[in-house]
């Protein structure tokens, strides 16, 4: 009867405790109601010590984490957000990288690294998917990098406009500490570098 009268408690806490974002305050309850509640082979019930100890646990472990949390998880997450966009704002730069693989591993390993710190936070935005967006910019500036030498006409200009503004919008959003929209500047350089190089690559097939 025991089992089963904290079976659906300790249940329900348990599919909790897999999420990130309430995985502190649920560990914290089902091993300090597990501790607390001092099962005995003889029975002797002291309603005010139990309440005693089991609020005042659990209040000061959620307070505490609360004060803590924003020197943790959001601290950290919001240090390797800098990072990753300086790294993007150095594939767009006119910079030699000597290891362009070594690189994307990094920025890839830094993303797996981000991803569950995020998810921890209060951040409502999904900021993740943001992530994962910095990281196709990123891989596509370094093949936009290693392709603008093959070709020619007017698109290496397009796209040395376009990898400018990538890096200017990713070194405001490192000294802003925050990300900041996307200017209109750079999507309208998007736009005619897509349609210099489509009309050059269509100029091109008309004289085959």
């Amino acid at each position: 009867m025991l089992v089963i009268l904290f079976a659906v408690p300790f249940i329900l806490v348990g599919t909790l405790i897999p999420r990130p974002q309430f995985n502190m305050v649920t560990v914290l309850v089902a091993v300090n109601t597990a501790t607390f509640i001092s099962i005995q082979d003889a029975y002797d019930a002291n309603f005010l010590i139990f309440m005693n100890s089991n609020l005042a646990g659990l209040l000061f472990a959620y307070l505490w984490t609360r004060v803590t949390r924003p020197f943790g998880a959001e601290l950290a997450a919001s240090r390797l957000l800098r990072l990753s966009w300086a790294d993007v704002a150095l594939t767009a730069s006119t910079c030699t990288i000597e290891d362009p693989r070594n690189l994307a591993a990094r920025m890839l390993n830094r993303l797996m690294q981000l991803i569950p710190r995020l998810a921890a936070t209060d951040d409502q935005r999904h900021p993740s998917i943001e992530s994962f967006r910095d990281l196709r910019i990123a891989f596509n500036a370094l093949d936009l990098r290693r392709v603008t030498r093959k070709l020619g006409g007017e698109a290496p200009v397009a796209i040395a406009d376009v990898l400018e503004g990538v890096r200017e919008y990713y070194e405001s959003c490192m000294s802003g500490r925050k990300r900041e929209p996307v200017p209109v500047s750079l999507m309208t350089s998007i736009d005619a570098a897509v349609a210099r190089i489509t009309a050059q690559g269509l100029a091109h097939a008309a004289d085959r």
